[in-house]
């Protein structure tokens, strides 16, 4: 009797030794499952993923992915194409986000870089749908909002291009364009390449700097297609609804004040 009462503590000790490494094994498991997804298992899901939402919109294509799905995800060589739809094709030859998990789940992320993008857009009528009239004040206090969410990131793209066609005519062409922003700043760059429209004439390379401000978005001087320029641009926000515009636009050789 004395040795079967023994014997039972050990059997005890043995089923807890036993439950104890296989909990190990199993949070070793994990881990690496968790190691794994965050690396080489995104990259290789990722991509798969995404063709399958493309198929389901309308769209086809492919890309590829680096960087980590908890540190910043990098897109290379993505290129979308569509037949019918306003995207007629999206290509991008690096895309490069920069967040903390902690933080995008709170909707903030840190930096956004890349080059090489260019879109194909078809411009398509469409049956004009009633409209409910503009809320001002919600504009207002959307663009106040999404300032807030702006201005802490770090953009930087290049090498952006765009041509819009209908019917496979050139309606617009934007090459070589740029954006820019510093983290904290309320100024950002933009810089165009070359403009050219229907009628094949082409804007020279210009510059030009977005000032936005809380409840004020400025533009000093911008052309938007040959002979088509704006001047001193100011949109007033205030969260009251009360929104107005002021500033001058020139067509051709005239100039107009716009103040609204």
């Amino acid at each position: 009797m004395m040795e079967d009462e023994e014997r039972k503590p050990r059997k005890r000790g043995s089923w807890l030794g036993r439950f104890g490494r296989m909990a190990l094994a199993g949070l070793l498991v994990l881990a690496v499952s968790l190691v794994w997804l965050n690396g080489p298992g995104f990259r290789w899901l990722g991509p798969k993923v995404a063709a399958h939402y493309l198929e389901k919109a309308g769209l086809e294509g492919g890309m590829r992915l680096g960087g980590t799905l908890l540190g910043g995800v990098e897109i290379h060589d993505l290129d979308v194409s569509g037949d019918e739809g306003a995207l007629q094709r999206l290509t991008v030859r690096r895309l490069v986000t920069d967040y903390r998990f902690s933080e995008v789940i709170l909707g903030k992320v840190r930096g956004i870089s890349g080059e090489g993008i260019h879109a194909d857009i078809r411009l398509i009528e469409r049956a004009e749908a009633e409209k409910k009239p503009l809320d001002f004040a919600e504009l207002a206090k959307a663009l106040n909002g999404a300032r807030e969410q702006f201005l802490p990131l770090a953009l930087d793209l290049r090498e952006v291009s765009l041509f819009a066609g209908k019917e496979g005519e050139r309606m617009l062409e934007v090459k070589g364009a740029a954006l820019s922003h510093n983290p904290g700043e309320d100024r950002i760059r933009l810089e165009v390449g070359s403009v050219k429209d229907a009628s094949g004439r082409t804007l020279r390379p210009q510059k030009a700097e977005i000032r936005w401000q809380e409840g004020r978005l400025a533009l000093g001087k911008f052309d938007v297609l040959p002979g088509v320029g704006l001047r001193n641009m100011e949109l007033l926000l205030p969260e009251d609804g009360a929104v107005s515009e002021n500033g001058f636009v020139r067509l051709r050789g005239a100039v107009f004040k716009l103040d609204v």
